[in-house]
């Protein structure tokens, strides 16, 4: 059983390069690399749900000082390419920074879950 639940890991983990691999052809690298620090937001909260384990409140000011900042590059991605196509950063922005988004909540969810399981032991 301990190799199905490491199995199920290690895809969750190659799911999530993926998708941070193709993010990069669709946004900005500024952009995917900002948005990646919201990694450490996503483990906070399912650590809170799934281990519960506490923040001190300097720790969840930290975390919302992160969330302004990726909603801040989340937003600038919003502005309309350049008419010459160029400064564009990628050819579908939002797109890109879902699927970095998306990257943080599998890194998330691995590490959680791989605290999880050995935790209880393997």
């Amino acid at each position: 059983q301990l190799g199905f639940k490491a199995g199920g890991l290690g895809l969750l983990a190659f799911c999530s390069n993926i998708a941070f691999t193709a993010s990069l052809g669709l946004t900005s690298a500024g952009s995917a690399m900002t948005l990646e620090q919201l990694t450490p937001v996503f483990i906070a909260g399912l650590s809170y749900f799934y281990l519960h384990e506490t923040y001190r409140v300097w720790q969840l000011v930290w975390l919302a000082v992160a969330v302004a900042g990726a909603t801040c590059t989340a937003t600038s991605d919003l502005q309309p390419c350049s008419s010459s196509g160029a400064a564009c950063g990628g050819s579908w922005p939002l797109g890109g920074d879902a699927l970095v988004v998306l990257t943080c909540l599998t890194a998330a969810l691995y590490m959680v879950f791989f605290k999880m399981l050995f935790r209880q032991g393997c």
